[in-house]
């Protein structure tokens, strides 16, 4: 009887010995999952900031695009308004 004792007890150890060993593994893995995610998180706010930015700078951009076609347009009308008062001019 106490030779059955004993061998459970050996076994009961080395499986105890067995899961200590698998839970220090997912110990591990799980910190390795939690930093992972940590840094996804800390990218995704990243990526973020740098959307805002790309949509401050597109408006910017656009509004530099405008000035050339609005400068244009006004130097157009100086033009025609200077060709009427040189006409107007001319006729009296």
């Amino acid at each position: 009887m106490e030779i059955e004792c004993e061998q459970r007890l050996t076994k009961v150890e080395e499986s105890a010995k067995s899961a200590h060993h698998r839970l220090d593994t997912l110990e591990s893995g799980q910190r390795e999952i939690r930093d992972l995610a940590l840094s996804v998180n800390t990218l995704a706010s990243s990526v973020k900031q740098l959307c805002e930015d790309m949509t401050d700078v597109n408006g910017r951009v656009k509004l530099i695009e405008a000035k050339p076609g609005t400068n244009w347009e006004k130097l157009i009308w100086i033009l025609i308004a200077a060709a009427i008062g040189v006409a107007v001019g001319k006729l009296f």
